[in-house]
């Protein structure tokens, strides 16, 4: 089986493009770009500084900041490759009708949503590619945000391809089919290390699996990835959600949301299929939106 990569970096020093205006429909706060970026929707981003980030995704890395008015500005690597801002704008979806879903939350006259939405006014559901969705919340169960980024950093150092240096893209499905579980317990993966591996075999064995639920609408997405080892319907719906596979269609529901859901709307009894359910009939196509203010609220003043 593949043992870590351990060749020598072959790359020159990192250095940066100049900051690039980017523009989106609704402007940002703090709290609104900080927790698109770095609040458990993905975990390859890392705060620089109080307005700043930066992160990888897919074969990209960029960083990210926050201007006074609240635009945002982006910098790029030297010698990046020509498809990064599109690729950045397509991952914060800043190019979707993010004003006209905020207005139709505001007009539920739902008092819940109001008040968790001015906690992080300008959020946006991110659009990782679907691949790296999955693998990023199969290592997240019974973990805290700091701990998936180690394990995330952990993976993409021992078998994943290094784009600058020192900086590594995650593996593809089809390099850690090559990975033995043993390997990656190394990871620090411990029990999840099981998942992702079976996981892995069966991708290799159905190397069109991903591009054929990715074009599947939710009610049908959901069921096959549920079949794969170790994913059930939580990491379903957020590999679904933060890839952008099937829109905003998905509710994902863990301890938090079930007992904000609960608290907020009387759904005390109810288990995280039912919970799931009624977050997708009561907020239509934009559901997962609508979960995200929940989750962030609860995190952040209970």
């Amino acid at each position: 089986m593949t043992a870590p990569l351990s060749s020598p970096p072959t790359h020159s020093p990192l250095t940066w493009e100049d900051w690039l205006p980017l523009h989106a429909q609704t402007p940002f706060t703090l709290s609104g770009i900080a927790e698109t970026l770095d609040g458990g929707q993905m975990f390859r981003w890392n705060r620089l500084d109080e307005c700043s980030w930066q992160g990888v995704w897919g074969r990209h890395l960029a960083r990210v900041r926050l201007c006074g008015d609240g635009s945002l500005e982006a910098a790029f690597p030297k010698g990046r490759d020509s498809d990064s801002l599109p690729a950045l704008r397509q991952l914060l979806g800043l190019d979707l009708p993010y004003t006209d879903w905020y207005a139709r939350l505001r007009e539920s006259d739902d008092s819940a949503m109001l008040s968790a939405m001015s906690v992080a006014e300008g959020l946006h559901i991110v659009n990782l590619p679907l691949g790296e969705a999955l693998l990023s919340f199969l290592c997240s169960p019974m973990k805290r945000i700091p701990q998936i980024k180690q394990v995330l950093d952990n993976i993409a150092r021992s078998f994943g391809e290094e784009l600058y240096e020192g900086i590594h893209a995650l593996p593809s499905w089809a390099a850690l089919a090559n990975v033995d579980e043993e390997a990656l317990r190394g990871c620090r993966l411990g029990y999840r290390a099981k998942s992702i591996a079976g996981t892995a075999r069966m991708l290799a064995q159905r190397p069109d699996f991903l591009e054929t639920v990715a074009a599947l609408p939710y009610a049908e997405a959901r069921k096959p990835l549920t079949e794969l080892p170790g994913v059930g319907g939580k990491i379903a719906d957020c590999a679904l959600l933060y890839s952008g596979t099937c829109g905003l269609a998905p509710f994902p529901v863990d301890t938090w949301i079930s007992r904000a859901m609960a608290k907020l709307y009387g759904l005390e009894g109810m288990n995280p299929e039912q919970t799931a359910s009624y977050g997708r009939e009561r907020f239509g196509e934009i559901a997962g939106l609508a979960q995200q203010f929940i989750f962030v609220s609860v995190r952040k003043i209970g």
